[in-house]
């Protein structure tokens, strides 16, 4: 009877009123850190959601437990702030680190990766058209997002060593290039052009104007690779500079 009774009173220490928090302040030790972090649920998901996605993996839900029981050990009542929404703001760390923890590839082998399905794609394409493909038709075969696909085959065009790759951490495609990370109204205006012009198109603008990092060839050369008369080279050559100084800046 009296080891019964033991077993009652030792499955909850702390008393009905008293916080996991509490609890753990009092008595710190794993058990009692895991009653905060259940509790702290409900923060947790807002924060991962919000800063990551609903849609994040395991691993990085995972990450943000871990992330939270470092903030509780951090809490400090006298600054003011309550526990969830110091744990909240300490999580927001997960922007930073969510891609580095889902991407199995450091940043220069994921270029290389990368590089290697475009070449790939780019092989692929120019048995099928007799052509030079463009950014966007290697993006529809590899399901790499275009600007992904550009970014790479820039990098590419430009020669430039594998150090200046590691050096660039920001990965994400729509922000700073190692290439430039100037854009006027006129590269505006240029992108809004080569963006309805037809495939061939897109490829002539890029080799006549060095367009995305390209190589700036002649009418013959163009020809060549496009598998066209330079006469026709010419033509739309024409046709596309004549949109380009529409623009009025």
């Amino acid at each position: 009877m009296a080891d019964t009774i033991r077993e009652v009173f030792m499955t909850d220490a702390r008393p009905k009123d008293e916080s996991p928090y509490g609890a753990w302040k009092k008595e710190p030790n794993p058990e009692r850190l895991r009653d905060v972090i259940s509790e702290l649920s409900p923060t947790i998901d807002s924060a991962v959601n919000n800063y990551v996605g609903q849609n994040s993996s395991p691993t990085v839900r995972h990450r943000a437990k871990l992330i939270a029981a470092d903030a509780i050990n951090t809490f400090d009542p006298k600054r003011g702030a309550q526990l969830k929404t110091h744990v909240y703001n300490q999580l927001r760390a997960l922007q930073r680190m969510a891609p580095q923890i889902t991407d199995p590839f450091p940043a220069p082998e994921r270029f290389r990766q990368h590089q290697n399905e475009i070449y790939k794609a780019h092989e692929t394409l120019m048995s099928r058209f007799g052509r030079e493909p463009t950014d966007e038709e290697i993006s529809a075969v590899t399901k790499l997002p275009a600007a992904r696909v550009t970014k790479v085959r820039n990098r590419a065009r430009a020669k430039l060593p594998m150090s200046v790759y590691e050096e660039a951490t920001n990965e994400d495609d729509s922000g700073y290039d190692v290439i430039g990370s100037e854009h006027t109204d006129e590269d505006d205006w240029r992108d809004a052009v080569y963006h309805d012009l037809g495939d061939v198109d897109k490829l002539i603008m890029m080799y006549r104007s060095g367009y995305r990092g390209a190589e700036v060839m002649d009418n013959n050369t163009i020809a060549h690779r496009l598998n066209l008369t330079p006469a026709a080279v010419s033509q739309r050559a024409k046709r596309i500079q004549a949109q380009l100084d529409e623009f009025n800046g």
